[in-house]
């Protein structure tokens, strides 16, 4: 096979690999929505509870008003990620 024909080859091959890939990682998985009376948990360590705020001002307060769905705060003070 001569050098031309190979190089000709080698660059259809490589686009059509190319091109598969790219195709296969465009696509985003389809989520479901949530229900309107879903409701969200919110877990995590002292930063989700809220430790250092006002209730109304935690990560999952805020959440909830961004939303407008119900978040139920289920931060544990004092967690560590070893826990």
């Amino acid at each position: 096979m001569n050098a031309k024909k190979y190089n000709a080859l080698t660059f259809l091959l490589l686009a059509i690999v190319i091109g598969v890939g790219l195709t296969a990682c465009s696509s985003q998985p389809k989520l479901p929505s949530l229900a309107n009376d879903a409701v969200i948990v919110a877990f995590g360590d002292s930063l989700t509870f809220g430790t250092g705020s006002e209730p109304t001002e935690s990560y999952p307060a805020v959440l909830e008003k961004m939303i407008g769905r119900r978040v139920v705060n289920s931060g544990v003070p004092g967690e560590v990620t070893g826990d």
